[in-house]
């Protein structure tokens, strides 16, 4: 009888979140709360209710670091000029489910955001498991795909995927936008195939991946890759006499330049729409009525206002191409080349030591043993079968590799070296693909029962994933440096 792969992922992932939760309830009350100074969203003044308090005393471990600022979104908006480096759609959507629980009268707007995020994030992360799925078994057996999975509900960020942050939406459509890109490289890579204009939706992913984080503009990579393949394969199937066949070239040059363009402005027209709307917010002066206690937050800590530009004149808005997001990061939380290689942060650079290790040896390996010899062999998306579990002898997967070494490298001379690790844990399926490798052998993965005969790798490995998950929760839900 066939294994059920999707119902044990969907018990597993939803197992997964249901300890995140338990452990961050138990960490929270037993490991008094650090003193981080960092930002808190302004609550107005009142009475706590029965219900709230049950609420917070239940979940409020979630509500640490950057989720902060995605409650104070949610409920606000973008009132602080801080707070344009956290893209829209997911607290858009928190607070959209906020809404839909209104019927439960008796919890405040605080506490049904911060249900609603880890409703949605819960969700959500079944999905991201069972996309992972099959976007794995793409290229490989369904034994490594739903090992690959397995690793992924246990993964080292795992915190991140529970609490109010980004890691979970944006691992779901970062995985659903590969997916539908080797989607429509098998539809459209044979010769002759009829487009249809309503397949530019396969893209959408993207956009949205855009509109959840700043990193979402780099899957647009994928676009453009699956689409050199496809024309490759079609300029190289051409055939004819000499005229004809340059007349055909022409064509197909002139339809893919008109595709590329298309979807690119598909692709960016959310990101595109956020960078204007911050613009209006903040590079114009206007009235506006905010709540008392954002006001009196804002003079407390010196924020920047929406429509008090004459008061402040940010440099950014006076740039030919004014966007908001590269000028915060600098301004308030001083990111940028070699800007983090300080002596103090040696403790953050050896946290994320360990998942940049595994990309960079790894996919160094890979592009070793899959050198490509010439332009065809890498932009080659052709899957064959049966699939393998052999991951260094599957150059279909290089793009993949490719774009998980320009993250390790971004993540090492550009942002805060300890966001490496959610950084990469929910933008490429690598880390999960690398580690099911060598924890397998063959069709057999390891045995917990025999872990005395484990490889040191193997150990090296499991104990990665089971550390970091458990201190991760520890650290994170007492405002400990885990970010």
């Amino acid at each position: 009888m066939k294994r059920n792969y999707k119902r044990d992922i969907i018990k597993t992932a939803s197992l997964s979140r249901l300890l995140v939760i338990l452990l961050q309830y138990v960490f929270n009350h037993m490991i008094p709360d650090h003193n981080a100074g960092v930002f808190l969203y302004p609550k107005e003044n009142g009475t706590e209710l029965s219900m709230d308090k049950a609420v917070n005393h239940i979940f409020g471990g979630f509500l640490r670091w950057d989720a902060h600022y995605f409650m104070h979104i949610a409920k606000y908006g973008y009132t602080y000029e801080n707070t344009v480096a956290f893209f829209p759609l997911f607290p858009l959507l928190g607070n959209l489910l906020a809404k839909c629980l209104f019927f439960l009268e008796f919890l405040s707007t605080d506490s049904l955001l911060l249900l609603s995020f880890i409703i949605l994030n819960y969700f959500v992360f079944i999905y991201s498991a069972l996309m992972l799925f099959n976007l794995t078994n793409k290229f490989f057996s369904e034994t490594f795909s739903y090992y690959s999975v397995i690793l992924f509900c246990w993964n080292p960020a795992s915190i991140f995927f529970t609490a109010p942050y980004t890691e979970c939406i944006f691992s779901f459509l970062t995985f659903k936008s590969m997916l539908n890109c080797i989607l429509l490289y098998e539809k459209y890579h044979k010769f002759r195939v009829k487009i249809r204009y309503i397949d530019i939706f396969y893209l959408f992913p993207i956009a949205l991946s855009t509109l959840t984080r700043s990193n979402g503009l780099v899957n647009v990579g994928f676009f453009l890759y699956v689409i050199a393949c496809i024309f490759l394969k079609n300029f190289l199937n051409i055939k004819g006499n000499f005229f004809l066949s340059i007349i055909k070239k022409i064509s197909l040059i002139l339809a893919f330049t008109i595709i590329t363009f298309f979807g690119l402005i598909f692709c960016l027209f959310l990101f595109d729409l956020f960078q204007i709307y911050c613009y209006k917010l903040f590079c114009q002066n206007f009235s506006i009525y905010l709540p008392l206690e954002v006001e009196m937050y804002a003079k407390q800590n010196s924020f920047v206002l929406l429509g008090t530009f004459s008061k402040h004149n940010q440099s950014w808005c006076n740039s030919k191409l004014p966007l908001s997001y590269s000028y915060v990061q600098k301004h308030y939380w001083n990111v940028g080349f070699l800007n983090y290689y300080e002596f103090k942060q040696i403790p953050n650079f050896l946290l994320a030591a360990p998942i940049l290790m595994i990309f960079i040896i790894n996919c160094k390996k890979y592009m070793l043993i899959n050198c490509p010899k010439n332009i065809i062999q890498i932009f080659n998306f052709d899957i064959h079968q049966p699939r393998s579990n052999m991951i260094f002898e599957t150059p279909q997967i290089f793009v993949f590799v490719l774009h998980g070494l320009i993250l390790s490298i971004f993540c090492i001379f550009f942002i805060h070296i300890q966001v490496s690790t959610r950084l990469l844990c929910s933008a490429s399926p690598l880390l999960y693909w690398f580690s099911v490798h060598y924890l397998m052998d063959g069709e057999k993965f390891c045995d917990i029962n025999n872990i005395k005969r484990f490889s040191v790798k193997k150990k090296i490995i499991l104990l990665y994933y089971f550390s970091y998950y458990v201190v991760g929760i520890a650290l994170f839900c007492n405002f400990l440096p885990w970010t």
